[in-house]
């Protein structure tokens, strides 16, 4: 794969309707609509960035799991680059 191409379908999953970017907003969203998240978390939060840096960090544990690659080789390339990033 050229590095045109890799960029080219990174994009595409950050940009496309079902991709990451729609994802990220939507279970962020959940976080704000529900009551329970509300009165726990946002209400007494100060204004800074720690609750939305755990909550990002809870939203990407969850795509992660669900971009999680299922076959050998998709795995160790993924184990692999954990060590570049």
């Amino acid at each position: 794969m050229k590095a045109e191409d890799f960029t080219a379908k990174i994009i595409e999953l950050l940009n496309t309707d079902k991709g990451i970017h729609e994802k990220i907003k939507k279970y962020a969203q959940s976080v704000i609509t529900s009551e329970y998240a509300r009165e726990k978390f946002l209400e007494p939060a100060d204004n800074t960035f720690l609750l939305p840096k755990t909550v990002l960090s809870a939203v990407f544990e969850k795509l992660a799991h669900e971009y999680e690659p299922f076959y050998k080789d998709a795995l160790k390339i993924k184990k692999e680059l954990k060590h570049i990033i």
